[in-house]
């Protein structure tokens, strides 16, 4: 039983930090299996913060080399991390962060140059994993479900919400059915920041106003078009740009917008996990999940059929990386690591482009 010990690098919209994890993956028969070795959130610093939330406006030169630049930042934390814990690793997985999103329009972009992170990290590294699944018609997300069905297949549904909401879960037929429900921390941390928090700990804003929120503002978020499309479907930063500044401009005091967008995720979180059916047990991971109140708000919807459960705050914090550490595990193995059930592709797709230091692009 050969174990491969991967890297996998996680950046969020939400800008919380770079999630690190190390982790060991091998197959007892016909099942996946891992193993988290160390995993750690790095803070990102004032001038990253600047950099990526205003990527969206640089020009192409400009966007050029921040891809450059934050690749070899990458690959200097992966190499430093290591260190820190002394281990090694056979290869860095690396989501990137997102900066476009648009696969309607059939394109997406995760900063983050694969070549750079090898060459920093002195290690093979597997990067833009979405742009294979885009080509062939699909959406290039949610790339979780994947994970979530070959690592996890005790659940029913895996919830997360870390920028964006989503949730996957396997339908009667066995199709794997994934979608981006909403926008989520992306928004509320954006909120919090006029108030000069990094986030609501807990949800304690919205807790406080939750009898104050304002219902005409609730109705036209959950109104919105983009709730009644059908799956595949997902969502980017450009979208909450185009679709929520009326939101943010509303003149509405902070925290009542605070209180009231809670309220909007957890309507939508609740509307889309009671598709899985009854009898569901959902796995609920990523940086929202502790934010108590959203999670009582949530809960409140369900039927007693439909429970869910929160792991340990390792999983909770580090599910996404472990996965992209999972996807560059099969990456490696020349595996698909999509599910076209879930992203609309015409196929399954092996994603990811592998790059070795000292010889550029793995062919």
């Amino acid at each position: 039983m050969r174990k491969t010990r991967i890297l996998g690098l996680m950046s969020g919209t939400s800008l919380d930090g770079l999630d690190l994890c190390l982790a060991d993956f091998w197959q007892e028969g016909d099942q996946h299996r891992y193993d988290i070795v160390c995993a750690e959130t790095r803070p990102y610093s004032a001038i990253w913060l600047s950099a990526l939330g205003q990527a969206m406006q640089l020009s192409s030169v400009e966007l050029l080399k921040l891809d450059r630049a934050y690749g070899t930042y990458l690959g200097t934390e992966a190499k430093s991390f290591l260190e820190k814990y002394g281990q090694s690793a056979e290869a860095v997985a690396s989501h990137g962060h997102t900066v476009f999103h648009n696969p309607a329009e059939g394109y997406t972009l995760q900063i983050g140059h694969g070549g750079c992170i090898a060459e920093a990290a002195g290690l093979p590294s597997i990067s833009d994993f979405r742009s294979s699944d885009v080509a062939l018609g699909g959406q290039g997300a949610p790339l979780v479900p994947i994970g979530d069905k070959l690592l996890f297949s005790d659940y029913g549904a895996a919830l997360n919400i870390g920028g964006f909401a989503n949730i996957s879960f396997t339908k009667p037929g066995g199709d794997r059915i994934s979608f981006d429900i909403c926008p989520a921390n992306v928004v509320l941390n954006r909120l919090c920041q006029r108030l000069g928090l990094a986030y609501d700990a807990e949800g304690q804003i919205a807790r406080s106003k939750r009898n104050e929120i304002d219902l005409q503002v609730l109705n036209r978020l959950d109104a919105h078009p983009y709730f009644a499309l059908p799956y595949p479907k997902s969502l980017g930063a450009e979208w909450v740009e185009a679709e929520l500044s009326w939101f943010y401009n509303s003149g509405i005091d902070t925290e009542t917008l605070i209180a009231t967008y809670t309220m909007h995720i957890g309507n939508q979180i609740a509307k889309a996990v009671t598709l899985a059916g009854n009898g569901t047990k959902v796995l609920a991971t990523g940086g929202g999940v502790h934010n108590t109140f959203l999670i009582e708000t949530i809960r409140r919807e369900f039927t007693d059929q439909i429970s869910t459960e929160v792991p340990t705050a390792e999983l909770i914090d580090f599910k996404e990386a472990l996965i992209f550490a999972f996807l560059g595990h099969l990456r490696l193995q020349n595996l698909p690591n999509c599910i076209p059930s879930v992203t609309g592709a015409r196929r399954a797709a092996v994603g990811g482009a592998v790059y070795m230091p000292g010889q550029g692009i793995l062919l």
